[in-house]
């Protein structure tokens, strides 16, 4: 790739480049310069290393704090590959998760203090960096393997599409173990601007008040952010330093981007829909603003170094528009490949090609426009998750029929009996960790079948939607 990929490397650069006093962090009162950033690093490698091999997988719930991502920084340069857990998550999961891949050491237990855990664990292969499991909330374990290379590419990929400059600064808006969240603290890093640390949620006043404050100049969300942007009257707020909205982690309605479109065009702001995964590091392709009003039901295109294609049921590439096909992506983002297990660290072979499970189309303006899934998954929040697998708990657990269904930001559950909508509420609200606005449960006395006995999705749906 012909790339640095290492954050130190890169901070000398920003450094020699007249930079190095700019601020890259900052934390309630404390900013941090580049500077001062490269020797924190320096210095947390150099207790990381005291009792840490390279390649010992490690795990850090990294948080939107200075202690956290200077943990992370460090450990990328160290190549300490981190398992990346979510604090939200309950303890039994994340233990799950740790003892799966045989963690040796939980890092900043309390601030700057680890906790070993399998010290003398082997390590594991060299390109490894992070580990981010993708359907941890149904306890389904698997993680997706990304290297040095995935992250630096991803990251620079995204700072030449969006508008970002030097002296932008970015509020962290989602959780930094999520990848999309993530992908906003590495690109403006990498670039040499300023990312803002901060926990608040959007709805509430403080997060206001800092992006104001901080002069703020871009905000980044999953659909159920825009909602909530919507309903905060994000139009009436004097924001004079927004420059660009950027929006991921889900398909977002027709209606809302309507609204944003019109939105951004009255507030001189650039909005960018973007699509992408976990298994390509975050970013797949954006739809270029000038495209909105026109192909607003569009991913656009692939991100730059990427490449984007459809193939056919055979795996044969579909080289005609408005044809249908699966829909598949190359670039240096995507993943290693996926651990199932401990033993799947070890491996030396790397992804060419990702397919994505979603079925798309080429529009004739040289835009893909996806049209479904190939397979079950839905995403909440960002989150994305496995209808198979919530299946496969619940059928373990309830013993009836229930099947699973739903579209981004709403899952759907219809039972034949009655009594469970206790045993599925606490379901979805506890193990799922979903607000009851993210899920609806149906009964239905007779859940229908197709002639061969599976279920009828399709008509179940309809059910759904419209009784």
């Amino acid at each position: 790739m012909g790339r640095n990929m290492y954050w130190q490397t890169q901070f000398d650069s920003h450094i020699a480049a007249g930079r190095g006093g700019s601020p890259a962090l900052l934390c309630g009162d404390i900013e941090l310069n580049y500077r001062q950033l490269k020797l924190a690093i320096q210095a947390r490698q150099k207790a990381l290393t005291v009792n840490i091999q390279s390649g010992q997988v490690c795990a850090l719930a990294l948080q939107p704090s200075l202690t956290s991502v200077i943990s992370y920084l460090a450990c990328m340069d160290a190549g300490i590959p981190l398992l990346l857990l979510d604090k939200q998550q309950t303890d039994s999961v994340n233990d799950r998760l740790m003892d799966l891949y045989r963690v040796a050491w939980l890092l900043d237990v309390t601030a700057g203090e680890d906790k070993a855990i399998a010290p003398k664990e082997a390590p594991v292969r060299k390109d490894l960096a992070l580990l981010l499991a993708t359907s941890g909330s149904t306890g389904a374990p698997k993680a997706v393997m990304l290297s040095r290379k995935n992250i630096v590419s991803n990251a620079c990929s995204i700072a030449e599409y969006l508008p970002m400059r030097t002296n932008d600064i970015a509020i962290t808006c989602l959780p930094l173990h999520y990848s999309f969240g993530l992908s906003v603290l590495n690109s403006h890093l990498w670039l040499g601007a300023c990312v803002l640390l901060s926990d608040e949620a959007m709805l509430s006043r403080t997060f206001w008040q800092h992006v104001i404050k901080y002069r703020v100049n871009s905000l980044s969300g999953v659909p159920f952010s825009y909602q909530m942007l919507k309903n905060l009257r994000i139009e009436g707020m004097d924001l004079p330093d927004l420059r660009y909205l950027t929006q991921a982690g889900g398909k977002l309605p027709h209606t809302l981007v309507t609204h944003f479109t019109a939105l951004a065009k009255d507030k001189g702001w650039s909005f960018y829909i973007m699509y992408g995964q976990t298994e390509a590091t975050a970013r797949i392709a954006y739809l270029p603003p000038e495209h909105l009003e026109s192909h607003g039901d569009c991913i656009g295109k692939a991100i730059p170094g990427g490449e984007l294609f459809l193939k056919d049921e055979q795996g044969l590439r579909i080289t005609s528009s408005e044809l249908a096909g699966e829909l598949y992506y190359r670039g240096d983002n995507v993943m290693l490949g996926y651990a199932a297990c401990y033993q799947d660290l070890h491996g030396i072979d790397c992804c060419n090609e990702l397919a994505t499970g979603d079925i798309a189309e080429l529009t004739p303006s040289g835009l893909y426009r996806i049209s479904g899934r190939k397979r079950r998954f839905i995403k909440v929040r960002g989150k994305r998750l496995s209808l198979d697998h919530i299946e496969t708990l619940l059928a373990a657990s309830v013993g009836s029929n229930v099947w699973a269904l739903g579209k981004d930001e709403e899952l759907q559950l219809a039972y034949e009996q009655a009594e469970d909508i206790q045993v599925l509420t606490n379901f979805a609200m506890d193990q799922l960790g979903l607000h009851p606005s993210l899920f609806k449960l149906k009964h239905v006395a007779e859940l229908p079948r197709l002639s061969n006995g599976k279920p009828d999705y399709q008509a179940l749906s309809t059910l759904m939607e419209y009784q």
